[in-house]
């Protein structure tokens, strides 16, 4: 009799090789701290495919017009051309209508702004660890996603 690990290593080889992966969503991040790009790629990796990783809002720009992704999840403010004008750029082009932000700004003002700009995840790097995930499972889903503390700042 087959245990259940059994039974699942099966299942998954005959996944395999018969050509029935799974879909992976893809995602572009951006930030422009290197140890938080690794942070957001390791609690992201074991469900989607991270296929860029960017440090600018330039940047972010070319890798989402490149790779079309299902979703981006981008900081704020970065160097040069900031998150917020970058992610505006990317839903107005229709490039990608799946946006995160992930920032530390807790200002009802810039929360705002996202929304008005139609950004559809609002996430505070802060509570990253316990909602990044679902942000972007609900965005995926055509919600949208405000973390804990944003809406403390809003007063809801």
């Amino acid at each position: 009799m087959e245990t259940l690990a059994q039974a699942g290593s099966i299942a998954q080889e005959f996944v395999r090789t018969e050509g029935l992966l799974p879909h992976r969503f893809r995602i572009v991040l951006a930030d422009d701290h290197l140890d938080i790009l690794r942070e957001v790629r390791a609690l992201l990796t074991p469900e989607f495919e991270i296929v860029n990783a960017v440090t600018d809002g330039l940047q972010l720009i070319d890798a989402v017009r490149e790779a079309r992704p299902d979703v981006v999840v981008s900081d704020l403010q970065m160097p040069g051309l900031g998150g917020m004008a970058a992610c505006r750029r990317i839903i107005k082009e229709g490039w990608c209508n799946a946006v995160v932000v992930l920032t530390m700004h807790n200002e009802a003002q810039l929360i705002d702004e996202a929304i008005a700009a139609k950004i559809r995840g609002y996430v505070l790097k802060m509570d990253a660890g316990d909602e990044l995930v679902r942000a972007v499972r609900n965005v995926l889903s055509g919600s949208t996603y405000c973390s804990c503390g944003t809406r403390r700042a809003r007063g809801r």
